[in-house]
């Protein structure tokens, strides 16, 4: 029998990628969205929806299986309750058969002193009997990579700090929706870290990006100090380059060993360089 999933934030990068995918396996779809979009896949149903909004019960009335992608960035409440904490426990009140939180490396101990990471690790606390994926930074045209590339090839110098010695952990978006799927179907629960086993430093990581934009950088090392003011300025501005939270997961990187992950999967994930060459930049 023809299984129901729905995603919520179907609509963003990771969301796409996961709904494409499923279609492609013969599941149905309920795309959960802030918005509906002009395309509509085939074999997908799109319902309106936001983090800080009562659910429609009956929407999930034949759904064997939620997974949870949407997020707030910025805090934001609903009668005084942070609206990820709101939905997540909206989600977990509907018993649904299976739960699966899209969460963060950020969420792994020791957990950033970030807005982000801790509120991905408070919302872990409602799946906790169920799937929980922490993927490392996702390499695809989107999401945090793709502003960061934006933001390369919009300058000629970019700070650094600490010498760049910062350790970034990476996935191939393919990589973490094929894996994904597989601990699903497998049943899976527990919580899993989705990334390439490698080390590979900020500094190289960014040398790396810009010679596939085929762009000359130069790096402005500058001290912490003086990083947090110059954020201080740009958050100022409605849309800032970077905040607070990203210079506290760079300077708070950790290394997560995912060698046992990775041999519970049936295909090899790709390291950075191979990630690199499969993006279109």
């Amino acid at each position: 029998m023809c299984r129901t999933i729905a995603i919520t934030g179907a609509n963003g990068f990771i969301g796409k990628a996961f709904v494409k995918a499923l279609v492609e396996k013969n599941y149905q779809i309920k795309a959960l969205v802030r918005t509906i979009p002009s395309y509509k896949s085939e074999g997908v149903s799109y319902h309106l929806f936001s983090l800080e909004d009562d659910l429609d019960k009956k929407l999930f009335e034949d759904v064997d299986i939620c997974i949870h992608l949407a997020f707030q960035f910025e805090k934001q409440e609903r009668n005084g309750m942070d609206v990820n904490i709101f939905a997540a426990e909206n989600l977990k009140r509907l018993n649904l058969a299976k739960y699966v939180f899209i969460s963060s490396f950020a969420a792994a101990s020791p957990v950033t002193d970030s807005y982000y990471g801790k509120c991905k690790l408070s919302v872990e606390a409602f799946f906790k009997d169920d799937l929980i994926i922490r993927p490392a930074l996702v390499l695809g045209a989107g999401g945090l990579f793709e502003r960061l590339k934006v933001q390369l090839s919009k300058t000629k110098f970019v700070p650094l700090l600490n010498d760049g010695k910062q350790i970034i952990q990476t996935i191939l978006l393919e990589d973490l929706v094929d894996s994904s799927i597989y601990l699903i179907e497998n049943q899976a629960k527990g919580v899993f870290h989705l990334a390439n086993a490698e080390k590979v430093f900020y500094k190289v990581f960014i040398l790396k990006i810009a010679k596939k934009l085929q762009i000359k950088l130069f790096f402005l090392p500058i001290p912490v100090f003086l990083m947090k003011i110059i954020l201080a300025f740009f958050e100022l501005f409605p849309k800032p380059p970077i905040n607070k939270d990203n210079l506290i997961g760079l300077l708070t990187s950790k290394y997560i060993d995912t060698t046992s992950e990775q041999k519970m999967m049936p295909q090899k994930w790709h390291s950075f360089k191979e990630s690199l060459e499969r993006i279109k930049l």
